[in-house]
């Protein structure tokens, strides 16, 4: 007996086996049993999502000698005819073969005859965007007024390519790629159904390599059953698809972090007698990329990605900004990847790239943090001497003129129920009666007790609130005054231009 292709086996014959359309299945069920029939029906979407499969369907909606509806019975002489692709008044055309207007002529010319056997005679065109100027000519005046008995099935995966006349006269169902788990579950469905073993794993590499068509999927079971022979094991289908370890993956994108080019190239040199799909490295990659950008902009994100340990890990370790500045050279690199001497080569070329951009102080992290402490320890015991009085003075509830003046000042002592502000003299003008007895007021509030504050002038190197938040703001720019002069990429600007970085757009 001839083997049957799984995608032929288990091609569905009725509404209630397709899977993944559920938004379209809804709609023309509900017009079927409420008999609210259009002459002409799109189906869109990519390859192997079940486009001419749901016109086969409906067409046996309309063809089933019980009445059209929903739920065809399966069992009359037409429902098996349209499954074997023998009923005589369903005609399917590839009109990717056949594009020339005389075709669409003598399709058109036997339009008017009424059906040989069913009530309707139905038209499934396949690839409908595939037919030239003028064949789409004589198909919209048929379109435009079509005898009762004709139905159209069109179908095609480039709708942008259909005149807006033609797209105009028909039902528009747009099929979605269908989500991986849904695959997999239909994956499992099947070989329990053939009583193959298998890993849950495999089923997860194969319905991911699916990228959302179902065909797709069932012809990479077909070829996994051959290569696996009796069980479908995971380290097997990944052999056979090409495909790296997730794990690996994830190695190697923290020596990339790390600027270990060494640790990376020996794992890509694992990669070199392997049967590896660079293409699909790059792919995995830059979803790692995405993956990671999604935890760290929403970190209570509860999707798979949010849940990976691995993820979570990448996520801490890289700056959000060089998330983005990986990404884009993966995405560079798969461009330019098929003009490199071979793939491997590309590859390891995009890897040293991701290396090579890392921004300089990494690279030279001692010197960095070197640089870093000499920067922060400047004044440092006026500035922690300072933060101990952003704790306590921000902390007072005061508004307007009264935070103002509180701004400049410092406490001197602090105790019996007493509090003496020292006023920095260059804001001795600030000082009223009105603003102290607040400022009293607010820190009785604060400690929930009766205290008397007296605001006297000190000297002009007193910490403030004010002097520590420009002390504070300074050491900020200092760092990233450092970082960008030490920045790889502004550095090979400056060298390729003879430019000048100036420090005051420096933001």
């Amino acid at each position: 007996m001839q083997h049957l292709i799984l995608a032929n086996k288990w091609r569905p014959k009725n509404f209630d086996e397709v899977i993944g359309q559920d938004h379209v299945v809804r709609v023309l069920s509900n017009a079927l049993n409420q008999k609210r029939l259009h002459h002409a029906y799109l189906f869109t979407g990519t390859r192997g999502v079940g486009k001419t499969t749901i016109a086969r369907i409906l067409a046996k909606c309309f063809c089933c000698e019980k009445g059209i509806s929903a739920n065809p019975c399966g069992d009359c002489n037409s429902c098996n005819s349209v499954d074997l692709g023998k009923f005589i008044d369903l005609i399917e055309i590839d009109a990717a073969s056949r594009t020339r207007v005389e075709d669409t002529k003598d399709l058109l010319e036997n339009i008017h005859y009424l059906p040989t056997i069913g009530k309707l005679k139905i038209y499934i065109i396949d690839e409908v965007h595939m037919l030239s100027g003028h064949s789409f000519n004589a198909l919209l005046k048929t379109l435009e007024e079509p005898p009762d008995h004709v139905k159209f099935l069109l179908a095609t995966t480039e709708p942008q390519k259909l005149p807006v006349t033609i797209l105009s006269r028909c039902l528009q169902f747009n099929l979605k790629n269908v989500d991986k788990d849904v695959i997999k579950k239909q994956l499992k469905y099947i070989l329990d159904q053939e009583h193959i073993a298998y890993e849950n794993s495999a089923l997860e590499e194969l319905s991911h390599s699916a990228k959302g068509s179902v065909r797709d999927a069932l012809n990479l079971l077909d070829q996994a059953i051959s290569y696996c022979n009796s069980e479908i094991i995971n380290v097997e289908i990944q052999k056979m698809l090409g495909i790296v370890d997730k794990e690996k993956l994830f190695k190697l994108l923290l020596y990339i972090i790390e600027n270990n080019a060494q640790k990376s190239l020996e794992i890509i040199r694992e990669f070199y007698h392997l049967p590896i799909d660079f293409i699909g490295i790059i792919d995995e990659l830059m979803e790692i990329m995405h993956q990671i950008t999604i935890v760290q902009l929403i970190p209570d994100d509860t999707s798979s990605c949010g849940n990976n340990k691995f993820i979570q890990l990448l996520a801490s370790k890289i700056k959000p900004e060089d998330t983005q500045l990986y990404y884009q050279i993966l995405l560079t690199g798969k461009k330019d990847i098929i003009s490199a001497p071979n793939s491997y080569v590309g590859f390891e070329m995009i890897v040293l790239r991701m290396i090579a951009f890392y921004p300089a102080y990494i690279n030279d992290k001692e010197n960095f943090d070197t640089c870093t402490s000499n920067i922060m320890l400047t004044n440092n015991e006026k500035y922690n001497t300072a933060i101990d009085n952003q704790l306590i003075l921000q902390e007072l509830d005061v508004s307007g003129m009264t935070k103002t003046l509180l701004q400049h000042c410092c406490i001197d002592k602090n105790g019996n129920d007493e509090i003496i502000l020292l006023l920095d003299p260059n804001y001795a003008a600030l000082f009223n009666k009105k603003y102290e007895e607040r400022i009293g007021q607010a820190f009785s509030k604060h400690y929930n007790k009766k205290i008397t504050v007296k605001i006297e002038i000190g000297s002009s190197n007193i910490n403030t609130p004010d002097k520590t938040k420009k002390l504070e703001n300074d050491n900020k720019k200092k760092l990233i005054d450092l970082e960008v002069h030490q920045n790889l990429e502004i550095q090979t600007i400056v060298d390729l231009f003879d430019a000048k970085i100036i420090d005051s757009s420096i933001k």
